[in-house]
């Protein structure tokens, strides 16, 4: 019995060790992703030579946004912020149904 209590305590240690692996490869991960996302940004600005803030939620997906979501844009005409609503999901069918105002301020 204590021979097969040792062995369960040994695999006990072998699973927590393993959990700390898996957890440093998961913050690996994470930071890869937030250093590919900031290079995929900046190439994306390169790229479209974005300059400035968005103005439409055509800018918001050109410089790689794409969670529905309300978003702080210029108003080119007026030069104000407004608050649109950028539903990037029905882009892909609707072009025209991509985005919708909400407030000028």
């Amino acid at each position: 019995m204590e021979k097969l209590e040792a062995q369960l305590r040994e695999q006990a240690e072998r699973f927590q060790q393993l959990s700390f692996k898996v957890e440093d490869q998961a913050h690996l991960i994470d930071q890869l992703t937030i250093e590919k996302n900031a290079a995929s940004f900046a190439a994306s600005v390169r790229a479209n030579k974005f300059t400035g803030m968005p103005a439409s939620c055509s800018d918001l997906s050109a410089i790689g946004h794409s969670l529905n979501n309300f978003y702080s844009v210029k108003d080119l005409t007026s030069s104000k912020i407004k608050k649109i609503y950028c539903n990037f999901s029905k882009a892909a069918t609707d072009p025209s149904d991509l985005q919708t105002f909400i407030v000028s301020y």
